[in-house]
């Protein structure tokens, strides 16, 4: 069987075939060309390892390439199950750190959508969600926060 980051890295393959440019991919992914390219290459980073296709960078492809959540980390095209507790779901669920009612949140759709009850509409606000979701957020500042200095000093001399 192979190991997660040998079907990412597959993955990434696919998907730049698919789009028959690293560029076409890393403009829909809202990356660069050449982190696409140091990734499939496996070009080391500073701390000598190599890139690999990371979580975020897998949720970043599979929404630009309209593919399902977690597709990245199942071997083939098809989700193994809907059922967390396969194999897949466990590395699925061990890669993304969920709150338990994002994961029943889940759920709920998985199920809406094998029932066909589900509609394109819903599909189509869930992907820009998520599309929202996955764009780090700006990093905040003090100011940002008045007054939160001396709230945390002052938190430190309560008893």
């Amino acid at each position: 069987m192979k190991t997660s980051k040998e079907i990412r890295r597959n993955k990434l393959a696919q998907l730049i075939n698919e789009f028959k440019t690293i560029e076409a991919l890393a403009e829909l992914a809202e990356t660069s060309p050449q982190y696409i390219s140091q990734v499939k290459n496996g070009v080391p980073s500073s701390n000598g390892k190599p890139r690999e296709v990371g979580d975020a960078l897998a949720r970043r492809l599979e929404l630009a390439a309209d593919k399902p959540l977690g597709w990245m980390d199942w071997p083939g095209d098809e989700p193994p199950t809907s059922d967390l507790s396969n194999p897949h779901g466990q590395l699925f669920r061990s890669s993304v750190k969920l709150r338990p009612e994002t994961g029943a949140l889940i759920r709920k759709i998985i199920a809406a959508e094998e029932t066909g009850t589900s509609s394109r509409q819903l599909i189509e606000a869930l992907t820009q969600v998520l599309h929202v979701a996955i764009r780090p957020a700006p990093a905040a500042s003090e100011s940002d926060y008045p007054g939160i200095r001396s709230e945390i000093e002052r938190r430190k001399r309560k008893p």
